[in-house]
């Protein structure tokens, strides 16, 4: 799968489905915006994968999220091309 340059936001990245999925997407090449609440693992993903860029932000929050819709293109250099919304609550 060659994804390169395409613009991907992950939802949910700090782990499990979230964080497997953006490992996936940034090794084909995707600049990839990772949004969790939680920062600490969020930040040690994006550090650790190549194009990828962490974005704290409680999706529950109707503000949050008009606030990432806004910043997405910004830190991904243009519009998302792909969405993965893996974010959820138990």
């Amino acid at each position: 799968m060659n994804l390169h340059g395409r613009r991907v936001v992950v939802t949910g990245a700090s782990r499990g489905i979230g964080a497997a999925v953006a490992r996936v997407l940034a090794a084909a090449g995707a600049r990839t915006l990772l949004v969790a609440r939680g920062q600490g693992a969020l930040h040690q993903l994006a550090g650790s994968l190549a194009n990828a860029t962490a974005y704290a932000a409680d999706l529950t929050d109707t503000t949050a999220v008009a606030q990432l819709v806004h910043d997405a293109p910004e830190r991904l250099g243009g519009p998302v091309e792909i969405l993965v919304n893996n974010a959820g609550i138990f």
